[in-house]
């Protein structure tokens, strides 16, 4: 695999996670704080030193976050790469968390990246929707 084809990868799955809307900072295989380019783009350098493939990694972001005593919302992706199709997210963790520990966590196995949750979606999946919530 030629970097430029890797490249070409990495942008096209850039553009896939900030479509979705998981457009924040992330870390890869919890390290690499940064914006999803950064810290993916440091993995890979240190994960291809040696190596002619990418192993399966996971990549984690909040996709609602306040402050500390907030409750959050961490999506935690399982991506494998080939060669031939780029990166695919193949499940995704879905917590609803606190300071005090986690209130729901959801599991969303993936046959395709087109079947990723939006980020909005995603929240909504372990938060609840606050529509079905109001008193008429």
């Amino acid at each position: 695999m030629t970097m430029q084809h890797l490249g070409n990868h990495i942008a096209d799955f850039l553009k896939l996670m900030n479509e979705r809307g998981y457009d924040g900072h992330f870390l890869c295989n919890s390290a690499h704080p940064g914006k999803l380019k950064d810290s993916l783009n440091q993995h890979l350098l240190d994960v291809l030193q040696g190596r002619s493939s990418v192993p399966p990694f996971f990549l984690s972001t909040y996709s609602l976050w306040r402050d500390e005593q907030s409750p959050y919302v961490r999506c935690d992706f399982k991506v494998h790469h080939s060669h031939s199709e780029g990166f695919r997210v193949e499940k995704m963790d879905i917590t609803n968390g606190s300071s005090t520990g986690n209130i729901k966590s959801v599991t969303v196995p993936l046959g395709a990246n087109i079947e990723m949750p939006y980020c909005e979606h995603a929240n909504r999946m372990v938060l609840g929707d606050d529509r079905k919530r109001k008193i008429r």
